[in-house]
């Protein structure tokens, strides 16, 4: 009986605190019943707007609510009042944006899909093609680092830059292909060093 007395007394402190706009009371409200709203809604999101929203939107949503109007703070008797209207209010939250997004035209996420048609082909999902930059990049660093090789080294790393093979490289250098895939071997280590 004590122990319920003493949880009631700190519950009611707290709510006064809150009342009065501490927030000290604010974030400790929070710690103590944030996990508890964050699961509530982690259980609650439908599939489809999992893709939109994260838990953390519909928990900061919560608190901004309920810490909009420190009114609300006088209603609550109990830890398990005040538990009770997190969880509803979790749940409404959910259960507007679901009819939100999921039962008006303008939103509907079931609608929604990438248009990728205007995308250049090297940013288009699923393709492993470089990017511009990218091969502006190891271009670079290629010229950092032949700059002292010899012209026929140089030409095995140009050649094979514009997408030759070795065999091809070989073939229009007048050198063995293991030759070109040699200086291309150790040119990469001197470049990982």
């Amino acid at each position: 009986m004590q122990i319920e007395s003493s949880e009631a007394t700190d519950f009611n402190e707290l709510m006064r605190r809150l009342r009065d706009g501490s927030e000290d009371a604010a974030w400790e409200l929070v710690e103590r019943y944030g996990n508890s709203v964050q699961r509530v809604i982690r259980r609650s999101l439908n599939e489809q707007m999992r893709s939109k929203f994260d838990s953390i939107d519909f928990v900061q949503a919560i608190w901004f609510s309920l810490f909009r109007e420190r009114e609300r703070f006088t209603g609550f008797q109990s830890p398990a009042h005040l538990t009770a209207y997190l969880m509803g209010m979790a749940k409404n939250k959910l259960a507007h944006e679901h009819r939100r997004r999921l039962q008006t035209k303008k939103h509907d996420l079931r609608r929604e899909h990438a248009d990728t048609s205007q995308a250049p082909l090297s940013e288009q999902p699923g393709t492993n093609i470089p990017r511009p930059s990218e091969i502006a990049q190891v271009r670079e660093l290629w010229n950092s680092i032949i700059d002292g090789e010899s012209e026929q080294n140089q030409g095995i790393v140009k050649l094979r830059l514009a997408g030759m093979t070795y065999e091809e490289i070989g073939s229009t250098l007048g050198i063995n292909e293991r030759t070109a895939r040699r200086v291309i071997d150790r040119l990469s280590k001197e470049a990982d060093e």
